[in-house]
């Protein structure tokens, strides 16, 4: 009996101790869920901060677009007989509500050398520019009727080698490029920085009025207007073979401190066969060539 009762206590402390012993990895495994919970959620509202913190605006679709260009894609070539379109001056006067980041002089067009004319924050087109003929790619896209036919030797040389050089945004008029700055200015306005600064960093992104070389007619942006374009077969074609019709990818990523144009691989502007093929063998092993200012060594 002694034997037992001995045996009962034994078996009422085993069972208070394996009591305890649950309840106590009940309480672990409840604080790790909960410290696991904790961390979810950190991660979760840094990663939604950092978005919105983190980002930056670039030439939308619908900026690019005011020209009427389509992202449909063509399945015909298309053809050198572009009708001319005749455009018309305009009577509206042209303001700006900020200046341009700095004071740019008046650019005046070299009909020799008319290809490799200059526009950037520091050369500005006269106001209310607009190229004296301009001609009809495809999907409503334009240019200045000296560069389509280049394009559409270079549009068609590209799609029998299985790749599609879709316009997608040629001319701009400048009253449209003035709407899309402004309107880049205010979103950075927006963001709180002050009038001076939001002009500059719009600059960075769409050209002020004059100084885009879509206000020239020179300069296509060619599918769409992201980064991801970098991917693509057409661009890896441009590259390779683009200099042979005079074009030159404008906006390199390792020139943005010359240019004062964030990148831009989508931006294909004409510079003429010579000058495109001049830069192209400048190209050093990791793929990087001057730019058009330091072609024409002009700061």
């Amino acid at each position: 009996m002694q034997n037992l009762g001995s045996n009962n206590n034994n078996n009422k402390h085993n069972h208070k101790n394996r009591k305890t012993k649950k309840s106590a990895s009940a309480k672990l495994f409840l604080i790790a869920v909960l410290i696991l919970l904790s961390a979810f959620l950190a991660v979760v509202c840094y990663a939604l901060a950092s978005k919105d913190d983190n980002k930056t605006p670039s030439d939308t679709p619908e900026e690019n677009q005011t020209t009427s260009s389509s992202t449909g894609e063509s399945t015909t070539k298309p053809q050198t007989t572009a009708s001319a379109t005749s455009i018309p001056e305009t009577t509206a006067s042209v303001t700006t509500t900020a200046k341009t980041p700095s004071a740019p002089g008046i650019v005046k067009i070299d009909s020799d050398n008319w290809e490799l004319t200059l526009v950037n924050t520091k050369y500005r087109l006269p106001d209310g520019f607009v190229p004296e003929k301009l001609l009809t790619v495809v999907n409503d896209c334009r240019l200045d009727s000296r560069v389509v036919p280049h394009y559409i030797d270079m549009y068609n040389a590209a799609l029998n080698d299985g790749a599609k050089l879709t316009p997608f945004s040629g001319y701009r008029s400048y009253e449209v490029q003035e709407r899309n700055y402004n309107n880049k200015i205010n979103y950075y306005r927006g963001l709180g920085y002050d009038k001076t600064e939001a002009a500059v960093k719009a600059a960075t992104v769409i050209m002020p009025p004059g100084s885009s070389e879509h206000n020239l007619g020179f300069a296509m942006d060619i599918v769409t207007c992201d980064t991801w374009f970098e991917t693509t077969t057409e661009f890896t074609w441009l590259r390779e073979n683009a200099y042979k019709y005079g074009f030159i990818m404008r906006y390199a990523k390792e020139k943005t401190d010359t240019t004062g144009v964030i990148y831009e691989p989508w931006h294909w502007r004409y510079v003429g066969v010579k000058a495109a093929t001049d830069i192209y063998q400048t190209r050093d092993a990791n793929g990087v060539e001057i730019c058009l200012e330091e072609y024409l060594e002009i700061n």
